[in-house]
C-alpha cells in the first residue's frame, strides 16, 4: 500500500512539473506587448468614423475633479478625467464613484486605455444616473440627430480589467 501511494506521488509531481515548464517555456512567447499607438485626440473627434473599431492607446491622466451636482439629483458621485495626449490635446469623460481609485493610481501618468467606437440610435442615461465613460459623441448626420450616434467610449486597462 506505501508503494502505491509513493508512486503516485512521484507520478503527481513529474504531471505537475511537466505542465509548470510548459507553461513557463510557452506563456511569455504569446504575449504580444501593447504597442505605443500615438494617437491624436482632435483627430479622433474631427474624424470620428475612422475609429469604430477598439483601439489601444496611451493617454496621460492630468486631473480628476468631483463632478458637480448643484442640484443633488444624482443617485451617486461622478467625477471628471481629464487626460492629455502626446500632442497636449486635452479631453474630458465622466466615471462613475467606483473606477475612481484606480484612476487615481494613474493621476499624472501614462496609463493605457481602451477606445471602443460603436453606432448608437439614441443616447439615453438611466434614471438619475449618468452615461459614463463617454470620451465623444456625435450624431451621424449633425442635420438629423434621428440617425444615430458615432460614440467612442474609453475604458482604462488595468491588470487585465476595463475601467
Amino acid at each position: 500500500m506505501r508503494f502505491r501511494t509513493r508512486n503516485f506521488y512521484i507520478l503527481f509531481l513529474i504531471i505537475v512539473g511537466s505542465i509548470a515548464s510548459l507553461i513557463w517555456f510557452y506563456l511569455p512567447r504569446n504575449i504580444t506587448p501593447i504597442q505605443e499607438n500615438n494617437i491624436d485626440l482632435i483627430d479622433i473627434k474631427q474624424n470620428i468614423s475612422n475609429y469604430m473599431k477598439n483601439v489601444t492607446a496611451f493617454f496621460y491622466v492630468i486631473d480628476i475633479k468631483v463632478r458637480p451636482d448643484p442640484e443633488k439629483w444624482l443617485l451617486e458621485k461622478y467625477y471628471l478625467i481629464t487626460i492629455k495626449d502626446i500632442n497636449e490635446n486635452n479631453a474630458t469623460f465622466v466615471i462613475s464613484e467606483t473606477s475612481l481609485k484606480i484612476y487615481e493610481l494613474y493621476l499624472g501618468r501614462k496609463a493605457v486605455f481602451k477606445l471602443q467606437g460603436i453606432i448608437t440610435p439614441i443616447l439615453t442615461p438611466p434614471y438619475r444616473r449618468l452615461i459614463t465613460n463617454i470620451l465623444y459623441s456625435i450624431p451621424i448626420d449633425p442635420n438629423d440627430p434621428s440617425l444615430g450616434y458615432y460614440v467612442i467610449k474609453i475604458y482604462l486597462l488595468h491588470n487585465g480589467g476595463n475601467y
